[in-house]
Protein backbone atom coordinates (compact mmCIF):
# COMPACT_ATOMS: atom_id res chain seq x y z
CA UNK A 1 0.00 0.00 0.00
CA UNK A 2 1.52 3.29 -0.86
CA UNK A 3 1.30 6.31 1.53
CA UNK A 4 -0.97 9.58 1.04
CA UNK A 5 2.04 11.42 0.68
CA UNK A 6 3.50 9.33 -2.73
CA UNK A 7 0.06 10.03 -4.09
CA UNK A 8 0.14 12.74 -6.98
CA UNK A 9 -3.47 12.35 -7.72
CA UNK A 10 -4.53 15.84 -6.12
CA UNK A 11 -1.78 17.52 -7.96
CA UNK A 12 -4.05 17.42 -11.43
CA UNK A 13 -6.92 18.37 -9.38
CA UNK A 14 -5.53 21.22 -8.40
CA UNK A 15 -3.81 22.22 -11.72
CA UNK A 16 -7.18 21.57 -13.35
CA UNK A 17 -9.41 23.75 -10.41
CA UNK A 18 -7.12 26.57 -10.72
CA UNK A 19 -7.06 26.56 -14.85
CA UNK A 20 -10.94 26.59 -14.28
CA UNK A 21 -10.97 29.50 -12.30
CA UNK A 22 -8.75 31.31 -14.47
CA UNK A 23 -10.93 30.17 -17.34
CA UNK A 24 -14.53 31.29 -15.39
CA UNK A 25 -12.96 34.98 -14.13
CA UNK A 26 -11.72 35.63 -17.89
CA UNK A 27 -14.93 34.80 -19.23
CA UNK A 28 -17.05 36.79 -16.37
CA UNK A 29 -14.32 40.07 -16.85
CA UNK A 30 -14.91 39.68 -20.62
CA UNK A 31 -18.91 40.08 -19.93
CA UNK A 32 -18.97 42.44 -17.40
CA UNK A 33 -16.57 44.69 -19.40
CA UNK A 34 -19.18 46.14 -22.09
CA UNK A 35 -21.60 46.83 -19.44
CA UNK A 36 -19.17 48.95 -17.39
CA UNK A 37 -18.34 50.79 -20.17
CA UNK A 38 -21.60 51.72 -20.72
CA UNK A 39 -22.13 52.98 -17.48
CA UNK A 40 -18.74 54.49 -17.09
CA UNK A 41 -19.93 56.55 -20.63
CA UNK A 42 -23.57 57.71 -18.98
CA UNK A 43 -21.98 58.65 -16.11
CA UNK A 44 -19.45 60.52 -17.62
CA UNK A 45 -21.86 62.46 -19.40
CA UNK A 46 -23.24 63.51 -16.13
CA UNK A 47 -19.76 64.44 -14.36
CA UNK A 48 -19.35 66.91 -17.72
CA UNK A 49 -23.91 67.94 -17.29
CA UNK A 50 -22.81 68.79 -14.12
CA UNK A 51 -25.27 66.37 -12.46
CA UNK A 52 -23.17 64.49 -10.08
CA UNK A 53 -21.93 65.35 -6.54
CA UNK A 54 -18.09 64.83 -5.72
CA UNK A 55 -18.34 61.66 -3.22
CA UNK A 56 -20.60 60.36 -6.00
CA UNK A 57 -17.89 60.58 -8.71
CA UNK A 58 -14.99 59.67 -6.19
CA UNK A 59 -17.26 56.50 -5.60
CA UNK A 60 -17.29 55.71 -9.12
CA UNK A 61 -13.88 56.03 -9.34
CA UNK A 62 -13.36 53.71 -6.33
CA UNK A 63 -15.83 51.18 -8.30
CA UNK A 64 -13.66 51.94 -11.47
CA UNK A 65 -10.83 50.69 -9.83
CA UNK A 66 -11.83 47.76 -8.02
CA UNK A 67 -13.34 46.04 -11.43
CA UNK A 68 -9.98 47.41 -13.49
CA UNK A 69 -7.69 45.28 -10.44
CA UNK A 70 -10.41 42.44 -10.61
CA UNK A 71 -8.45 40.09 -12.02
CA UNK A 72 -5.31 40.38 -9.52
CA UNK A 73 -8.40 39.30 -7.02
CA UNK A 74 -8.82 36.51 -8.92
CA UNK A 75 -5.50 35.90 -8.93
CA UNK A 76 -5.09 36.37 -5.47
CA UNK A 77 -7.94 34.08 -4.67
CA UNK A 78 -6.71 30.83 -6.66
CA UNK A 79 -2.90 31.03 -5.07
CA UNK A 80 -4.37 31.69 -1.31
CA UNK A 81 -6.80 28.44 -2.40
CA UNK A 82 -3.72 26.78 -3.44
CA UNK A 83 -1.84 27.65 -0.66
CA UNK A 84 -4.53 26.81 2.36
CA UNK A 85 -4.73 23.14 0.32
CA UNK A 86 -1.19 22.10 0.43
CA UNK A 87 -1.37 23.15 4.29
CA UNK A 88 -4.74 20.47 4.58
CA UNK A 89 -2.51 18.02 2.39
CA UNK A 90 0.67 18.39 4.58
CA UNK A 91 -1.44 18.07 7.84
CA UNK A 92 -3.05 15.03 6.48
CA UNK A 93 -0.12 13.23 5.88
Amino acid sequence: MTSLAANEDGVAFGIVVLAALLLVGTVVILGLTPATNTILEIFNDQVDSGQVSTQRADAMAWNITVFQTMYIWLLLGGLAWAVVRALEYKEGT
